[in-house]
């Protein structure tokens, strides 16, 4: 997956950017929900930083649907299980399996 520059979720658009801090506070990254930012650490294999970005984005779509207390295993859960998805089923992707 290429990182993109943006991402909108609902009205919102999100500007994505790397964030050195969170390498010394252990952490992937963290949603700015009122500054529209999603900050990510940088330096992070391809792999996380897609599973990153995909739990930060779960955490949008929450706080958007009025859940403001958020379950941080579950959402490590959904974004895995998203990177995986979108890995094994091309169809997910928009790519067409013409066997």
């Amino acid at each position: 997956m290429i990182i993109p520059a943006t991402v909108k979720i609902g009205p919102i658009e999100y500007t994505i950017k790397e964030n050195p801090r969170y390498k010394t506070e252990h952490l992937v990254g963290q949603v700015l929900y009122y500054e529209g930012v999603i900050e990510l650490q940088p330096d992070l294999t391809p792999g996380m930083t897609e599973i990153g970005l995909w739990h930060e984005m779960f955490h949008a779509i929450l706080l958007q649907g009025g859940f403001r207390e958020h379950d941080e295993r579950l959402l490590d859960i959904l974004a895995y299980g998203v990177v995986r998805l979108l890995q094994d089923n091309e169809f997910l992707r928009g790519k067409v399996n013409e066997s």
